[in-house]
């Protein structure tokens, strides 16, 4: 039999250590602590549940969650061994390993190839930069994104030669390398020195696309028309920097969040084209509403999470300006994080699982890919830290009615 309170109570303590353990105060793990001694059989566990059963999976989940503070308990592991459990202390992954590939090599020897030619310089602070970029690309999907698409394709694909897969992939790095150092410039992270060398690599970014696309006009003329709606993007946000300005700015419409970055769409736009799809088709299309709403969802869950940072570089990103609504404009980091986890934080989380699920539909009315996981997974990726952020909060939210946190 098992004692379900406390088996959901461990549940969500694990929940919690590991994805917000700030919120843990030293009274809590007291209160714990205490309840821990109340239900052992002897020092050191193993533990009973409120039957005065030694149910298994709570001493499972109760020694998981002691490991996380790197604790282990020789009488509970020894109980837990008899009975063939293993705590294993690595349970939550928190990196995802990058698999070896032909084509991810060739992009960034071609890219360091490139910036050895800009001087001592320019080379140092690219290398940086890529480096960098590198680290945080956890995914692949910026170098591999257009091989990732031609995959997705299957037998559709198959006559897009692994050149032009290589060029895109190039011309993606060079796109994300120019719109990183600029971001970094408009936030103040980077100082405008740092100006020549994104302006090379959005030249080389512009120069890859024209070369490749030199027969299809069509995709140059949606390159133009996406370059354009990014940089009236980004002309918004440095107007908008005071607050005053700022509350005005309109976020409701969310397609906003997506037009920053939707260059990153342009790759397997352009390879439709190429395949002979026209430009009003309803693939592009439905492929655009694809890209729109993955983006959207994406930019919800980095202003969730950078909310604050972006703040104390003096930029007010859709969530932070949602928390500014409901204060005098006057910042106060303390209350302004009370106003985040009781106001914002649920309906952000359900807004990116509103994104995805829409990106999700229109991905499914996209017959000519024949393995849609190569994308899903995308989308897969930032439902589930949603979903996750939501069970977490609905814990933290029981726990607290229950006067344990």
């Amino acid at each position: 039999m098992t004692t379900e309170p406390l088996t959901t109570l461990f549940s969500n303590l694990i929940t919690i250590k590991s994805h917000q353990p700030e919120i843990i105060s030293g009274k809590f793990l007291a209160t714990i602590i205490k309840l821990l001694t109340l239900l052992e059989k002897s020092p050191g566990g193993p533990y009973y549940n409120e039957t005065k059963e030694l149910d298994l999976k709570l001493n499972t989940l109760i020694a998981t969650w002691l490991a996380l503070f790197n604790i282990h308990l020789r009488p509970l592991n020894s109980f837990l061994r008899k009975n063939k459990i293993k705590i294993k202390e690595d349970r939550i992954k928190t990196s995802v390993s990058k698999p070896t590939n032909i084509i991810y090599d060739r992009i960034t020897r071609r890219a360091q190839k490139f910036m050895a030619t800009l001087g001592p310089e320019l080379n140092k602070l690219g290398t940086k930069a890529l480096t960098r970029l590198l680290q945080n690309d956890t995914d692949q999907q910026i170098l591999l994104l257009p091989l990732f698409f031609k995959k997705s394709l299957g037998r559709n694909g198959q006559s897009i030669p692994p050149k032009t897969i290589t060029d895109l992939g190039l011309a993606n790095l060079y796109l994300w390398l120019a719109y990183t150092i600029y971001d970094s410039i408009i936030d103040n992270e980077q100082p405008a020195a740092t100006i020549p060398l994104a302006n090379i690599f959005f030249k080389e970014y512009l120069f890859l696309n024209h070369h490749i696309f030199k027969n299809y006009p069509t995709a140059l003329s949606l390159l133009s028309q996406i370059i354009d709606a990014m940089e009236k993007a980004n002309i918004r946000e440095i107007h908008n920097r005071g607050i005053a300005r700022k509350l005005k700015m309109n976020y409701g419409n969310q397609a906003i969040l997506a037009e920053k970055s939707f260059a990153h769409a342009f790759s397997p736009l352009g390879l439709l084209i190429i395949l002979g799809y026209k430009a009003d088709s309803a693939e592009i299309s439905y492929l655009k509403l694809f890209f729109k709403h993955y983006l959207i969802a994406r930019q919800l869950n980095d202003d969730a999470h950078d909310w604050e940072t972006d703040l104390k570089a003096g930029y007010f990103n859709s969530i932070s300006l949602q928390i500014a609504k409901f204060t005098s404009g006057q910042i106060n980091y303390k209350r302004w994080r009370q106003i985040f986890w009781d106001r914002i934080f649920m309906s952000s989380q359900q807004q990116i699982l509103k994104h995805t699920k829409r990106a999700r539909k229109y991905l499914a009315r996209l017959s000519l890919i024949e393995d849609k996981e190569y994308l899903r997974i995308f989308i897969e990726a930032i439902e589930l830290g949603a979903k996750k952020s939501l069970q977490n909060q609905i814990a933290i939210t029981e726990l607290t009615k229950a006067k344990l946190l």
